[in-house]
């Protein structure tokens, strides 16, 4: 994966084409299975409908391993939230307002990206001097270290510069390569999703469960959203029974499939930072 180098499960975990379903895993080569997980009720949605048939993968994610590493999950998550309360404004007051420009390697970035990005990165490291920090902006590389901190200041950044409201930050926690704690923070939308592996996710502090099942039989399940990124229309979707909608931020997508505003969320080559909380909320959520 260009930019990002690893060794352990956090490079497993994210394949060169990554299909949002409640397993949270990679998109296996056979032909993804829709059916039923079996998950409570929950703001106004039913239960799961996405799961692929990949008896290879473990559909559950491992349990924290004692309390000492919970208390530092639950430690970094209350400081990830403050992190990011503490840029909501200043976020905001770019939308729409800060110049874009294109890095070397073609993606776009403005002045607030780095502003958050050093912000965020400074905050984490005052606060955990030995964690560390991979992020979009700044250092990509894993070097192996037992806490690391997945940081994207602003996932979607081309809406974000154009002033539509479809962008959010992403901020996630790795524990020897296994995302522990993830938040998708979309301030435009007044939209925060959470989630604690093992405990479930929640928007905006209410549970978060992934859409009801469909049934493929009926016309109208043609009509359910299905995110994609412009990239995966161009080379690998092609006709697809739903309804493809590209939005423009793939942490953001991945957070509406956890509450059920979407039915699943394609994307080609996607950077660990896009999707290492989302895809820890989709787990959590179905």
């Amino acid at each position: 994966m260009p930019g990002w180098s690893s060794t352990g499960p956090l490079r497993a975990t994210y394949a060169s084409v990554t299909y949002a379903s409640t397993t949270g895993g990679p998109l296996p080569s056979e032909r993804p299975v829709w059916s039923q997980r079996g998950r409570p009720m929950g703001r106004g949605h039913g239960d799961s409908v996405q799961v692929m048939d990949t008896s290879a993968h473990d559909h559950q994610p491992a349990p924290l391993p004692d309390d000492d590493a919970l208390e530092v999950v639950m430690a970094a998550r209350r400081v990830g939230h403050d992190l990011v309360d503490g840029l909501r404004q200043a976020l905001l007051d770019g939308w729409g307002r800060s110049r874009r420009r294109d890095k070397a390697d073609g993606t776009p970035v403005t002045e607030v990206d780095l502003f958050a990005d050093r912000a965020i990165v400074a905050g984490v490291r005052e606060a955990f001097p030995g964690h560390a920090v991979v992020s979009e902006e700044g250092s990509t590389t894993w070097d192996g270290t037992e806490w690391t901190w997945l940081v994207d200041p602003i996932d979607g950044t081309t809406n974000y510069s154009a002033g539509l409201p479809y962008w959010a930050t992403s901020v996630a926690l790795a524990h020897h390569g296994q995302v522990v704690w993830g938040m998708v923070d979309a301030p435009a939308l007044d939209l925060r999703f959470d989630a604690v592996r093992g405990q479930g996710a929640t928007t905006n502090g209410q549970a978060a469960w992934v859409a009801a099942e469909i049934d493929l039989t009926e016309r109208s399940s043609r009509h359910s959203p299905l995110a994609v990124s412009a990239g995966t229309v161009r080379q690998v979707v092609g006709d697809t029974w739903f309804k493809p909608r590209i939005l423009g931020a793939y942490a953001l997508d991945l957070a509406l499939v956890a509450d059920g505003t979407l039915v699943g969320a394609f994307t080609r080559v996607p950077k660990v930072w896009d999707v290492a909380a989302g895809m820890l909320l989709v787990t959590e959520a179905g």
